[in-house]
């Protein structure tokens, strides 16, 4: 399945009404392709709050008002978006407005902000400093990870998550305790967009021994393709150390992906330590893969040498 395809599907038809063949289609390019599983996400994220909507009657005498209200809110984002840069750009700008309009009416109905009467509450913003974070990440309590706004600018984001209550942090990318909470959503979240959304944030992050143990778990453990290559690619920035020359010689020895196998070998180009020639060698003594046995061959072996044993 191409991109086109998979996003046509994902922005104009309800997911559970996709037939389960059309969905393992889509499912293995979700594997492959960052910018898709993150649109997969967000329509997880919208489906989420239509579905939540309470079931209201609203007096026509207040819906040009309500039409109103929401075509602002569609105006405000289109100028935000004209003057703001995004990394995690949704290449569907009218989804991208339609959605905010969809939130924007969820939000005015729960909260009685378009329309007079009793709100319900919503889930209040934890600042960092109010947050303990220990006992948030005890026991695997939290779930359904949602990395929901981030300033690329300023550091600045806001994550979701559910416990027994919705829960929703604010803090900085710089802040540890932020940083432990992305690295629990990379080795514990079922969402592939948010463990791939977590990854992209951590890169250039090399500080942090939570995020750095976080990235070898996902490489070596991952069943996404495309969560493991971004996690080695952010492993990447760390000077090699023991803990990763052996996450490196293990993807090359184990990993199923050959493209996996050739970036861990070039990673392992970089050390210096006199063993590493060695330990590629035996590690990649049963490559079948003719490309990396040439890699293997022309930068590791001495002349005259064979991978074949």
């Amino acid at each position: 399945m191409k991109c086109r395809q998979c996003e046509d599907i994902l922005l104009n038809y309800d997911y559970e009404e996709i037939p389960e063949k059309i969905k393992k289609e889509i499912e293995a390019h979700l594997s492959r392709c960052i910018r898709c599983a993150e649109i997969w996400e967000n329509q997880q994220i919208l489906s989420k709050a239509i579905k939540s909507l309470p079931e209201v009657s609203i007096d026509e005498d207040h819906i040009p008002t309500l039409h109103a209200n929401i075509m602002n809110s569609i105006h405000r984002e289109m100028f935000r978006e004209s003057t703001q840069h995004s990394r995690f750009h949704v290449p569907a700008g009218t989804f991208r407005y339609v959605a905010v309009a969809v939130a924007t009416l969820a939000i005015g109905i729960v909260l009685g902000n378009f329309i007079g009467g009793p709100g319900s509450t919503g889930s209040v913003d934890t600042p960092l400093a109010s947050a303990n974070f220990n006992e948030l990440l005890k026991n695997q309590s939290l779930t359904d990870i949602r990395i929901e706004q981030v300033d690329h600018t300023t550091g600045e984001l806001v994550i979701s998550a559910a416990r027994k209550d919705n829960l929703t942090l604010t803090g900085n990318i710089s802040d540890p305790e932020i940083q432990k909470v992305l690295a629990y959503a990379l080795v514990s979240d079922q969402n592939p967009g948010t463990r791939l959304r977590s990854v992209k944030l951590m890169e250039g992050v090399t500080t942090s021994d939570a995020i750095q143990q976080a990235l070898i778990s996902s490489v070596l453990n991952d069943e996404n393709q495309g969560v493991r290559q971004r996690a080695l690619r952010a492993l990447a920035q760390y000077p090699i150390n023991d803990d990763l020359r052996n996450t490196y010689l293990n993807v090359i020895s184990n990993d199923p992906s050959p493209a996996l196998r050739i970036e861990a070998i070039q990673i392992l180009m970089q050390d210096e330590d006199p063993g590493t020639r060695t330990a590629v060698l035996n590690a990649s003594e049963e490559e079948k893969n003719e490309t990396i046995q040439d890699i293997v061959k022309r930068f590791y072996q001495e002349p005259g040498q064979s991978l074949e044993k």
